[in-house]
């Protein structure tokens, strides 16, 4: 049977189709990372007392081995922890690195390690409010007890005693809204009446679990008739929960801060809201809050937790 050339146009469309895995029953895409900005990891051993235990003072033998062997082991641990960042690439072409820095703790005379946290970015993009975060790592008593045992300063075994330490350390909130939560995610986000707004993207974009309700911080241009102003202030959106009817987190407004000015309170948050131009430029995950977990932005005024 012969086959006519518009049926053979069909044929190759829908054989297109098919290809894509797109079907005319589909629900809903299939989970995809474009959300998520890529990132690269640098892991750095700075402390003197550190590398001169190793007897590597420039870090370019054991040392630098170490420091390699625990990137390795962190990076899968922060692709669980902060799944709304890409771990999985190279640092070429990466336009934000996150930096850990194992530097001494003061005083030197006393042997202290912290991990000293910081964001390398392109020229002219400042990610966080300071220079870095430090937190403390390792104190005397931990270090002392590897003292006559040559065996615990291996580079092996320092590695799965440091990656079992920075295990908890690199969980802590602070660090989610002060470090990692300061890089943007790609979503939009699309306001409604009383204080309410659509974060489109979905809980497979920024690897959110079942159960999950996270917080967004939205950078604003706000141009406010009232006030005669346009100025940028940050946003934070918590209560959020899988949008009806459209893809994303239906979220609440809880506070609305304008750059080096006092957070304003909900009731005026939700009033400039309403009767302001908002373009947002930029979406920060600042928080993850499990069923059962009470949320750091409940209402509560947050003072300096934003820049």
């Amino acid at each position: 049977m012969s086959i006519s050339p518009v049926a053979r146009s069909v044929l190759a469309v829908a054989a297109s189709v098919a290809a894509l895995g797109v079907t005319s029953h589909a629900r809903e895409p299939r989970a995809t990372v474009a959300a998520r900005p890529p990132v690269a990891l640098r892991l750095r051993i700075d402390a003197q007392h550190y590398r001169q235990i190793l007897q590597d003072s420039q870090c370019v033998q054991k040392c630098r081995d170490l420091q390699q062997a625990l990137t390795d082991t962190l990076r899968p641990l922060l692709q669980r922890t902060y799944a709304f960042l890409d771990w999985s690439t190279a640092s070429a072409g990466v336009a934000d690195t996150i930096e850990i820095r194992l530097i001494d703790r003061p005083p030197r005379e006393v042997p202290g390690s912290r991990l000293d946290f910081s964001i390398r970015s392109r020229p002219n993009t400042a990610r966080m409010t300071k220079a870095s975060y430090p937190v403390d790592f390792e104190s005397f008593v931990d270090i002392s007890k590897r003292i006559g045992s040559p065996e615990r300063w291996h580079p092996d075994s320092m590695r799965r005693e440091w990656a079992g330490r920075m295990h908890p350390l690199l969980q802590q909130p602070d660090l989610l809204l002060e470090v990692f939560g300061r890089i943007p995610i790609t979503a939009g986000v699309t306001f409604r009446d009383r204080g309410r707004a659509v974060v489109g993207v979905r809980a497979s974009d920024i690897g959110a679990g079942e159960g999950v309700r996270p917080a967004f911080r939205v950078r604003l241009k706000v141009t406010d008739p009232a006030r005669g102003t346009e100025d940028d202030a940050d946003l934070v959106l918590a209560g959020c929960q899988p949008a009806s009817g459209t893809q994303g987190y239906a979220c609440d407004a809880r506070q609305l801060q304008y750059v080096a000015q006092q957070p304003l309170g909900l009731d005026s948050t939700i009033a400039v809201l309403a009767r302001s131009t908002k373009v947002p430029n930029g979406v920060y995950v600042i928080e993850y809050a499990t069923a059962g977990q009470p949320s750091r932005f409940n209402g509560a005024v947050l003072p300096g937790a934003l820049p």
